[in-house]
């Protein structure tokens, strides 16, 4: 059977019409150590925070214009809800605190309240409309999504996906298997060391740095800027330029491709690689120390630097493609 608790706001009216006031929360719910924790609130804020007690703590005020705070339990599975009227209600926003168990999954649901968890080591999901969402610590894995505000992870995990539409997205730290990091108008950073990066942005700017293992990189109008000690992967753009500064990994195959913008390679002394160049209005300079070159036109060039370990393949339609050492 459900166990409910239920915090009711303020009803003490100051005047006709006008709303209740704020209402202090402070409601708790024993549970498991593992399990699920649901949490929905509509504007305000929401914060996560790990402890190491078998127990769900809410903390926090009750925005004016809401009903109640309600805290469901059944098993393992302990639901957090601001309850709002269903009609005629002017909300404006609650902020609330949840501890909860560290090894619990956290799934947060908000409109336009900001969202921020730490510590769990479960996996966490949570989405907003409008509000910012950030997630940091060492949770199993992530997935942090907003439209409008920004998306962002720090720390260490397996998997992360982090999206937004019109907001910034970031991700750093440590993720051992994979990245997932995409916006439309937002920039996308990706600072993470990790296994496998997919960033895509629409007209927002991507960068990628301490890379080590292969990337996959987007974007229509925004520039790509890469830097890593194993750079390989698919890179393009189309009318964005791709600036790359750092080593090619040993026996990787990498593209670069952009329509309009410019490649620029700024890469290591000691690079071993076999390149290939095309363009088919751009001009190429190629200073790369000990290029061996062995085709050569306006339109394209081929060359060889160390033992040509990496296989490189640049190409544009109308941007110029630069070749440097670092």
């Amino acid at each position: 059977m459900k166990a409910k608790i239920l915090i009711p706001a303020a009803l003490a009216v100051l005047a006709a019409g006008s709303a209740p006031a704020q209402e202090r929360i402070d409601a708790r719910r024993s549970t498991g150590a593992t399990g699920v924790v649901e949490i929905h609130n509509v504007a305000g804020t929401v914060r996560v925070l790990a402890w190491n007690r078998n127990e769900v703590h809410v903390t926090g005020t009750l925005g004016r214009g809401s009903d109640r705070l309600e805290l469901v339990g059944e098993g393992d599975r302990v639901v957090v809800r601001v309850v709002l009227p269903r009609r005629g209600h002017d909300n404006r926003g609650s902020d609330i605190e949840v501890r909860v168990p560290g090894r619990k999954t956290v799934n947060v649901r908000t409109v336009s309240a900001d969202i921020n968890v730490a510590g769990v080591t479960g996996s966490v999901d949570v989405r907003a409309v409008s509000g910012d969402v950030g997630v940091s610590g060492r949770p199993r894995d992530v997935f942090a999504q907003s439209r409008s505000g920004d998306a962002s992870f720090t720390g260490e995990s397996g998997r992360v996906h982090a999206e937004s539409v019109s907001g910034d997205v970031t991700v750093g730290g440590t993720v051992r298997e994979q990245v997932e990091a995409s916006a439309v108008s937002g920039d996308v950073s990706v600072t993470a060391a990790s296994g496998e990066v997919r960033a895509t942005s629409v007209s927002g700017q991507v960068e990628v740095t301490s890379m080590r293992g292969r990337a996959e990189v987007t974007t229509v109008s925004g520039d790509v800027r890469l830097a890593g000690r194993a750079l390989h992967g698919s890179f393009q753009t189309v009318s964005g330029g791709i600036y790359v500064s750092g080593d090619l990994a040993r026996d990787g195959t990498t593209s670069f491709n952009s329509h309009s913008g410019e490649i620029e390679l700024r890469l290591s002394s000691g690079t071993s690689a076999a390149v290939d160049v095309s363009t088919f209005s751009g001009g190429i300079l190629n200073d790369m120390a000990g290029a061996r070159v062995t085709r050569s036109s306006r339109r394209e060039q081929h060359f060889t630097v160390g033992r040509g370990d990496a296989r490189v393949s640049i190409r544009t339609f109308s941007g110029g493609v630069k070749l440097t050492n670092r």
